[in-house]
């Protein structure tokens, strides 16, 4: 399993639409379920379509990386990786 790292294409796993997203940060976020003399943390990935929107976060467990390369070229089948040729899109879903 590839390494969760800061930039990379990745999917988030359990959510109904099946988005790529890059990955814009891992921190440790306060549960927020805590009172306040008790604080647990929760390691959270912050990530972002690649087309663009709202940044969300979930938990590190529920992201999956895809592909380490920025750049992506669209072909008639679909969208690659121009770095390691992994399948980003197929085509008519990108």
């Amino acid at each position: 399993m590839m390494e969760l790292q800061v930039g990379i294409t990745v999917r988030v796993l359990g959510v109904e639409d099946d988005r790529l997203m890059k990955l814009m940060a891992v921190e440790d976020v306060p549960d927020s379920a805590d009172g306040p003399y008790r604080r647990r943390f929760e390691r959270t990935a912050f990530v972002r379509p690649l087309a663009g929107g709202a940044e969300r976060g979930f938990p590190v467990e529920a992201v999956e990386a895809v592909c380490a390369h920025p750049r992506l070229d669209r072909r008639g089948d679909g969208t690659y990786c121009t770095g390691c040729e992994a399948l980003i899109y197929a085509s008519g879903a990108s």
